[in-house]
Parts: structure tokens; sequence; C-alpha cells
């Protein structure tokens, strides 16, 4: 998370650790000799994935290197290490690994690219990792009071619930979807991390980190999860820490120029923010509730820490002349987690301007650290919904989907703004939130997480902001009563946008409308099919008449659908559209759902606007969602096989993508797909054969191992007579969610046959 025009860094701490010496007081005169300190084995593991080669110490001196008068080890092949240290000297000191390019990374079974130097706090030896590295030196102490605002914090950067366990072995736990989280967000981790030393010490890869580095570069770490997260949830299984570093490098090298260049003061600035609590987020913003009535707010939410109220206090500062600090009657909200502080005040009160906040020393009150500044404007409009003519028969439908799934889909003003909405049951009570999400339009859970049911109310709100930093207004847009849908199909899924394509010798646009709807027949197995949806209307909402208007309609042919997997096309040239439907079928729970797979495409642009599409069963019942088209980007068409640069690394192991840096978006997404022509039987052919994951970087490394073993695949399975060529395409599109996108545009074919042994295909 980071704030405008104030320091973000996490607060970093160099663990200060009081070690007992023997007392000399004694004048006895006993004779017997001196008893040597009892020793204790302590056994544990270290990991980004586990580490072979890495050298373990209790650092005594607090130097974060083992020297020569530290008991030291090497980790094994399981990243295992056993020392042998007297007693007290494993919950005194912080044990420490240090991991040269010799250490192999067993995630990967190769030597590490850069060195770098792991932490873990004392008493906590287990389980030494990139995670417990940041948690260790952000912390102002060992003991759980110390510790806990900072796993407090990471848990919230990367997405956790606090029943994670940040200290535990993610490797081992791997099957558990959260620590697989923790254990993609230590990969990145440790990447950025010996990098970032490697730059520091001008490249030097071997180079040893000082204490003061640790500090510094894991300080600007802890704010930079967040980012990963973005990373690897866009990849899911696909997910390749080492293409992402090798991507990033270049980045991070400029970056950590940068501070190499002006250390000291980035030292001394994250210094200063030593056992001070943790801010999470800050604004100050208006809000409007159901009955209309508009309130003032400023809120600030920290990781649960006792020093506030108690070593530090919370003052907030403005131009206008309001000061004010928080006091335990200004907590709105409190968890295990965190700390909500926040004041309200009546419309007009708060005065337009920027809004200091500061954490004030209790012991020292001239002591006061600047930790947020935020611009306060009353000129925010308040959006305005057109709820009769949204739903002209006043209710939103709850479709109980064939994947056990309760979907209520609802629209709302445009998909910029952030949107929250929260269910309440017939008694008024709510029994469900979401968090801010932009341009949602639809509510999708598990029945078994949310049963909701008929007679609750859906209650719909905006923001310009998911965050309160940057937040001017939070507004109650509409609520609507749920009924259950009567229709016996249901679209499950749209996505409305603006398709740029490259051919031969242009680059062409339409407009298109992608959506699934199911089921759709009542045996998908049955001759002749039976079928329960009958058509599909798509209307757009009309602002300045208040109405919806038909942009198209088509009524679905069985006669052509003649089995599963059947395509058919309908081409109306008069209103230039292009209508694709496809039956298709998935195994859900050993169950086969049939749906709808339609790409409607026109290439007349259509209006911007919120669209309605409606599945018209058999019986004349309608199921109706909403999705809204903001219009298509320009730029996009930038997207062409000329910009896209395809190189191999040089050690052979990598081909290197680069497409054109749109970077004039808030979001851009890239993904590149490869594609085999073949002969077989005397037909030529093509096959999609695997893609990059979608990510925000516009340059990438592809492990030639993964696609390799595609190409494989795709030989033992097909059994071509001959293999044409390997061709690349490439794709942009400006949001990572798949309901969201408005643009997305796609490069003619390049051929990159040069790169592979066709002839073993």
């Amino acid at each position: 998370m980071k704030f405008a025009n104030t320091l973000t860094f996490s607060v970093i701490a160099i663990l200060v650790l009081s070690v007992s010496g023997c007392s000399d007081s004694d004048s006895g005169s006993s004779n017997s000799p001196p008893q040597s300190p009892k020793q204790n084995s302590v056994t544990g593991k270290v990991a980004d994935g586990y580490l072979q080669g890495a050298t373990v110490c209790f650092d005594m001196n607090r130097n974060f290197v083992c020297d020569g008068d530290e008991t030291t080890v090497t980790t094994d092949e399981s990243g295992s290490y056993t020392l042998s240290v007297p007693e007290d000297v494993s919950q005194t000191y912080p044990i420490i690994a240090t991991v040269s390019q010799a250490t192999i990374d067993q995630d990967t079974n190769a030597p590490v690219r850069n060195a770098y130097t792991l932490v873990s706090p004392p008493g906590r030896h287990a389980f030494v990792s990139p995670i417990t590295t940041l948690l260790a030196l952000q912390s102002n102490g060992s003991s759980d009071e110390a510790l806990s605002p900072r796993v407090s914090f990471l848990l919230n950067q990367l997405g956790l619930s606090s029943d994670v366990d940040l200290f535990a072995d993610y490797i081992e736990k791997r099957d558990d979807e959260s620590y697989r989280t923790v254990h993609q967000a230590a990969q990145l981790v440790a990447r950025e991390l010996g990098a970032a030393l490697t730059t520091l010490h001008q490249g030097e890869r071997g180079a040893v980190a000082s204490p003061e580095e640790l500090t510094v570069v894991t300080g600007i770490l802890a704010t930079d999860l967040d980012d990963y997260y973005e990373l690897f949830t866009l990849s899911d299984d696909d997910f390749d820490a080492d293409a992402f570093a090798l991507s990033l490098e270049g980045e991070w090298q400029e970056f950590y120029s940068g501070i190499r260049d002006d250390f000291d003061t980035v030292h001394k600035s994250i210094v200063s923010y030593i056992g001070k609590p943790i801010l999470i987020d800050v604004g100050v913003y208006r809000e409007r509730t159901a009955n209309g009535e508009v309130t003032e707010k400023i809120e600030v939410l920290f990781a649960a820490d006792v020093a506030l109220g108690r070593d530090y206090n919370l003052i907030v500062r403005s131009g206008s002349g309001l000061e004010h600090k928080f006091s335990q009657a200004d907590i709105k909200e409190q968890s295990s987690s965190y700390l909500l502080y926040s004041l309200s005040f009546p419309a007009g009160e708060i005065a337009d301007g920027y809004y200091d906040f500061y954490l004030e020393n209790s012991n020292d009150m001239s002591e006061q650290t600047a930790i947020a500044s935020i611009y306060f404007s009353s000129s925010e409009y308040f959006p305005e919904a057109q709820k009769e003519n949204w739903l002209p028969n006043g209710n939103l439908q709850l479709v109980k989907t064939p994947y056990g799934e309760s979907q209520i889909s609802f629209p709302t003003v445009n998909d910029e703004l952030f949107v929250r909405i929260s269910l309440r049951n017939p008694q008024g009570d709510m029994y469900y939130q979401s968090d801010f999400e932009r341009g949602m339009s639809f509510y999708l859970k598990p029945t078994s997480d949310v049963d909701v049911v008929a007679g609750s109310t859906l209650n719909v709100e905006v923001s310009d902001n998911d965050e309160r930093f940057g937040r001017n207004f939070v507004s109650h847009l509409y609520s609507a009563p749920i009924v259950n849908a009567t229709s016996q199909s249901s679209v499950t899924f749209s996505r409305i946008y603006k398709r740029w394509r490259e051919r031969d010798t242009e680059t062409t646009s339409s407009y298109v409308w992608q959506f699934n709807a199911s089921p759709m027949v009542q045996d998908e197995k049955a001759s002749p099919l039976v079928p329960l949806a009958r058509s599909i209307e798509i209307d757009y909402f009309d602002s300045m008449d208040q109405q919806y208007k038909r942009a198209t309609t088509h009524d679905l042919d069985y006669n052509q659908i003649m089995a599963l997997g059947d395509d058919y096309y309908v081409d109306d040239e008069e209103n230039g559209l292009t209508l694709s439907n496809s039956l298709d079928a998935e195994l859900y729970q050993d169950l086969e759902v049939n749906f709808l797979d339609a790409f409607y495409q026109s290439s007349s642009e259509i209006p911007y606007a919120m669209y309605r599409i409606r599945v018209v069963d058999g019986q004349g019942e309608t199921s109706d969602h909403y999705d809204y088209f903001r219009g298509g980007e320009s730029g996009f068409d930038q997207m062409i096989a000329e910009n896209i640069k395809h190189s191999k690394s040089d050690d052979g192991e990598w081909l290197i993508l680069e497409a054109p840096d749109l970077e004039l978006y808030d979001e851009v997404y890239y993904q590149f797909n490869l594609y085999v022509n073949y002969t077989k039987d005397g037909d030529s052919r093509e096959l999609f054969v695997i893609n990059t994951p979608r990510t925000a970087l516009h340059r990438i490394f592809w492990r030639f191992d993964d696609i390799d073993a595609a190409m494989a695949s795709f030989a033992d399975e097909y059994e071509p007579d001959s293999v044409e060529s390997v061709v690349l395409r490439a794709s942009a599109w400006d949001s990572k969610s798949n309901s969201l996108i408005d643009t997305r545009s796609e490069s003619k074919s390049i051929n990159v046959s040069n790169l592979f042994d066709l002839q073993d295909l």
C-alpha cells in the first residue's frame, strides 16, 4: 500500500538483544572446577524453497554474519540443520542463514542467482525464511507483543486471515492455498532481496550484506507485498518466481541504484519508524447513507498494537485549524489484527485541504513522526442510481447455478467506481458484506459459504477508491429485494469489449458481447436435444431516455446444434453482426454441466452503457445479467507484430518476449500464446499449445522447459505428419478481471520456428 506525500516504508527494527554475563561477585571458596554450559541440540529448516548449502548460526554479536567464534553448520539437501549450542543461546539470539551462489534452491534444483541473508527472531529457529526475515528485521524485539503488529501487517498485505502462521513451514503445508501464497511471496522476496543487495554492492552477486543494508531492503520489501500478491494470483498454478524476477530485474536495478545513491538518508528515515505502530490505511471522505444523510469522516486503520494509546498517540492536524488527539473513545472497530479510529462530522464542517497525521511519543510529546498526508475535497459528486428504470420489476434475481453457487447480478453506475454490497435478511440483519471492488456487478459465492435466501435485500454502495487513502466519497446507491429466478437457464459469465485485431496488412476493430449461459439443454447426451433456453436478448440502458433499448437478439437454433461441441455461426450482414454459438460441457464434482459459449461480434460501434443480457427459456421466463461497457481504450492498436520483440537468452533457458509498454493506462495486462501449424492426413491445421500467465509485465521470461513439455505433449497426442511452423501471438487487456475487460488487442502471427527443431515435433 503506497501513500502519497509521506514516507511509507514499514518500521524497520534492528534486533537489540540483552545478553546476561556470569556474575563474579560470589567470593565463596569452592574449589569445584567451572562447569561447561549445558549444550542443547537445535534443529530446523531454511527455505525460500528448501535451501541446500546455506550457512547457519546463532548471531551472538548481531552483525548478521556467521563469525569464526559462532558455531556454524551447513544445511543438507532438505534444507535441514542441527546446531549444538548452550541451552540459552537459541532463546537469546537471532538465527541467521547466509545464502551464497553455491546454495541450491530445491524449488528449482539450481544455485541461487544472488547471495542474501535470512534471519529469524530469537526462539523461532524451526523455520528460517524470507518471511521470517521481514518479521525479524521489522520488529523491535522478539516478544509476541513486538512481533504481532508486523505479522498482522504482512498478513494484510498478502490478503490472508489471522490464523495463518507466518513462522510455519509453508512448503510442508503447501496443500493449503494460504500457505502456497506465503511460499510464492517468499520466493519473490528472496529474489528481490538478492537483486537489491547485488545492486547496492555495485553488481557483486556474492557480497555479504550489512545490518544497515538488510534493514533498508526489508523495509522497502514489506511495502511491496501487495504488488506481489497481484502477480501470483494472476498466475495461479503457472507461477514461476525466476521468470518474474528476470522480468523485473532491470526495474529493481534502477530503483536500488537510486537507493544506493542516497543510502544514509533512506536508512535514517526507515530507522526512525522503529517500534512505532504500523499504519495500514487512512482517509478523509464524505459518506451518504441509505436515508440520504451525509457525514464527513476521518478514519485511520492500524495493525493491532498495544503501543497505540500507551506509548504513542495519534494526532491529526489541518491547515484550517483542526487538531485532534485520538483516544479510546474514537475506536470504531478493534480485533486481534487491526484497530480502526473514526471521527464523524456533519456535512460541511470539514474544510477542503490537507490533513496531516502524526504519531506522538507519550513520554516525550515533542517527538512527533509524520505518517501520512491526505487531501480532502468536498466537490466530488455523489453518483445517482436509476433503480426504478434499471429494474422495471423492482427486484434482483437469485440464481442457484449448477456449480453449487448462489449468483446475483445487479446494475451499477459504471465499472470505474468501486462497489461494495451487503446482504440483509428479512429481519434487517446483515449477514454478508463484501470488500470494495472495482466495477463489481455480480455476487457469486458457493452456497456452502453463504446461503442466500429469497426475501433478503441486497444493498449497493459505491466509492471512488477501494482504500481509504485517495477516497473522496462512499455513497449508498440503492437497495433491492431478492427473488428466486424462475428461468431454467441463466448467464453465468459475461464481458463486453472493444477488440483490436491485427490482420495481414491492417489492424481492425470490432465490438464483442461474450458470455456463457447454463444449462441450455436437459441432457447433452440425448438425441434430439431438448432445449431449456429459447433466445438471447441484449439491451443497453439509454441514460438520456431512461429506458432499455435493443442492441441485438437471437433465437437459438437447436436444429443447427446437433451435438455437444458443435458450433454454428450466423452472419447478419445488414446489421454488421456475426453470432457464434457452441454447446459445450464440463465436469463439476462428477456432474456434467452443459453451457452455451457465445461470441457475438459487431463491426459497428456500440453505445457506452450498462448492458442487460437476458436468457429467455421455453416458458418465456427470463434471467438477467448486467455488465457495463465504458468504451474501448485507444493505443491498444499498438499491439502489432512489428512491435513485439522475441529472443532466446544467452544460456538458452528462456524465451524473452517484449510487447510495447502501454503505460498511459492504470491497468494493462499482457499475454503471449504459442500455436503450431501442422499437417495431418493431408489437411493443414493450427492448434493452440501453451500461453504465458496474464501479467502486468510487458517484458516476460518464458521457460523453454515448459514450452518443450507442451510441444512434446502435442506431438504425442496429435501425431502430426509434419510441423510447418510455430507462431506466437501477443494480446493486451485493460483489466485483470475477465468481467471488467473493456478492451483487448491481438497481434497477427509471428513466426518463431527458428527457436525450435521442427523435425523433433
